[in-house]
């Protein structure tokens, strides 16, 4: 059996692609069904409050190492 023959996919996996297309329908029609109430309402769809949220910051944080080993006290 080779994986890279043409006609693998369509002799073991005949339905392979099915859900992928099903998904690729109905996401197209739901963004006609948006594009159109949009144009009587131009925020439907959108998250409303999003820009009144507080940033989050990327930084990364400090890296802090903690040594398992106990350090020697020198004595002066």
């Amino acid at each position: 059996m080779n994986a890279f023959h043409p006609d693998f996919i369509k002799t073991h996996y005949p339905n392979l692609m099915d859900g992928h297309r099903a998904t690729q329908r109905t996401s197209q029609s739901m963004t006609k069904v948006v594009a159109k109430a949009r144009k009587t309402n131009p925020k439907h769809g959108t998250m409303l409050g999003i820009t009144k949220a507080t940033p989050v910051s990327l930084k990364p944080l400090p890296f802090m190492r903690i040594s398992s080993a106990k350090k020697k006290q020198v004595q002066a």
